[in-house]
């Protein structure tokens, strides 16, 4: 009613007024007021507000409320719990300040001005205490190790508490500065920074290691050790097989101008493998064209059982002797950890497909990668071991020529796997890419498909096959451009909307290492 007479305008005038309001600007309105004539409770609201509020019973208290007030008019005065910072000053009225304690707290009374300025903020270390340790780790992840992360376990206990987190650390390495000087390396080993260090990095050290230095490394609780090209000679043997074998997964890269690992290191890393060793992950690579990497000369009995201590084995140009050969297949088959393996460009005489002695090795297999040798190609031979192998998983293959493999037996072996992966360079005739899609529209096993624009003869098949049997997986690898046509890009959508399993699509631009991803 103040409002009303402030405004110099009747009743009708008035509920014009609040009508603009609400449904004009959109705000929501909720109002009791008393008509002084007939000492009645009224209520001016918005639609939404109305219906709300009649299936409330707080009307009613509201209704007792406004009653009672009406009995003591002539007692009453004013309280306007929102107001501005100019009429905050105590002088007459009743203000928030002196009225008692409520029961209960409004949600908006906390963002008026009288309530921020009685609260004392809060210090912004004391806001971030009270984070979960998991939010702070997923924060600190961002950050660099140098200074970032150093100066996040200064903060306070709890903060040093959660940078200790080692998947914090993953990845960390010995800084490059360390690796050029060794006056710098050796103040890097008394700082406490050395104990985060997650990935060793055996390349680029501009001074000679020794035991001394290798003893420190062996302090560390590392996850990863990669080794290349660097000149070793000053290291015991045992010293450097035992930290080889101190980590979960160990790459060595060979060069053909620098072969720095003798026989005698060779044959300690597997010696101690056989009999105790941390590690999961094994792979060795020969980064030239030319060459192999030798390991005839290690006892046949010692590679085979360090070989079956492990959970993946990848072997890139490496060159076996024959009875090596069956005698790695054979440990492999009766007692093995190994779940994944993969042969690239192996020596022809080293390949263990073409040679028939990975059958029942394959057979335990959940993953396999292979790279045939230029000379060699037994792709119907491969074929045959993944449709009879009742484990295997994952396939991965490079450089390899499938046109001679029956359509049949191909569709057969690739709609058994969960996870296909079919690298640059692989081969396919139009009849056996139709047979594959085929298959894979009326159902399949495959759960991904990695770069289905590589796949010869992909614009050939039919867009509804092809949109059917794409939204068969759950994770397609496509950057839908040519040869993909623009009705298998139409269709492939439509499907979307009709049925999918699909979860996620992957597609990869152009910038180096970077992966963009689309979840549906």
């Amino acid at each position: 009613t103040s409002t009303r007479d402030k405004m110099n305008i009747n009743e009708k005038e008035f509920n014009c007024y609040m009508q603009n309001v609400v449904e004009k600007n959109q705000t929501p309105l909720l109002c009791f007021y008393v008509n002084q004539a007939t000492e009645k409770v009224h209520l001016m609201s918005d639609s939404e507000s109305f219906k709300q509020i009649r299936e409330s019973n707080a009307i009613l208290e509201i209704e007792n409320i406004l009653n009672r007030t009406v009995e003591r008019r002539k007692k009453l005065n004013f309280s306007n719990l929102i107001f501005d910072e100019d009429e905050q000053s105590c002088q007459g009225g009743l203000h928030k300040c002196h009225l008692p304690p409520p029961k209960f707290q409004l949600s908006w009374e906390k963002s008026n001005l009288c309530y921020l300025k009685e609260r004392k903020p809060m210090p912004v270390d004391a806001r971030f205490a009270k984070l979960p340790p998991e939010i702070l780790r997923n924060i600190f992840r961002f950050l660099k190790p140098e200074p970032d992360l150093k100066n996040m376990l200064l903060v306070s206990k709890y903060w040093k508490s959660v940078t200790e987190d080692p998947l914090i650390w993953a990845g960390f390495e010995i800084p490059v500065k360390c690796r050029e000087n060794e006056q710098n390396l050796q103040r890097f080993f008394e700082g406490n920074l050395f104990s985060k260090v997650q990935h060793l990095v055996l390349h680029g050290y501009h001074f000679k290691l020794n035991d001394g230095h290798f003893e420190k490394f062996l302090s560390l609780d590392i996850a990863e050790i990669t080794i290349n090209n660097i000149d070793l000679t000053s290291v015991p043997d045992e010293l450097f097989a035992k930290l080889v074998n101190s980590c979960k997964e160990c790459e060595i890269r060979l060069h053909w101008s620098q072969p720095f690992l003798k026989a005698n290191k060779w044959i300690a890393i597997f010696d101690v493998m056989r009999k105790e060793t941390k590690l999961k992950t094994f792979a060795l690579s020969w980064a030239s064209s030319t060459g192999f990497i030798h390991l005839s000369h290690i006892p046949t009995d010692i590679l085979a059982q360090a070989f079956s201590r492990l959970e993946s084995l990848s072997l890139n140009r490496v060159q076996f002797g024959e009875n090596q050969l069956k005698t790695i297949c054979e440990t492999l088959t009766r007692s093995s950890n190994l779940k994944y393996l993969e042969l690239k460009d192996l020596d022809p005489e080293s390949d263990l497909v073409s040679m028939n002695l990975l059958d029942a090795v394959l057979t335990n297999l959940r993953g396999f990668s292979y790279e045939p040798s230029v000379l060699n190609n037994p792709a119907e031979r491969l074929m045959e071991l993944v449709d009879k192998s009742c484990k295997l998983k994952s396939l991965k293959l490079d450089n390899f020529n499938l046109i001679e493999v029956p359509p049949k037996l191909l569709a057969r072996a690739f709609n058994k796997l969960e996870c296909l992966d079919l690298v640059s360079g692989v081969a396919m005739c139009e009849e056996q890419t139709k047979e594959v899609f085929r298959v894979m529209s009326s159902g399949t096993c495959l759960k991904k498909l990695d770069f289905i624009d590589f796949i010869d003869h992909i614009e050939k098949v039919d867009p509804l096959i092809l949109a059917k049997a794409l939204n068969n997986l759950e994770i397609l690898r496509v950057d839908l451009r040519p040869p993909i046509t623009l009705p298998q890009i139409l269709a492939i959508f439509k499907q979307l909307n009709v049925k999918t399993r699909i979860k996620a699509i992957l597609r990869d631009p152009h910038e180096e290492n970077y992966e963009e991803i689309l979840y549906l």
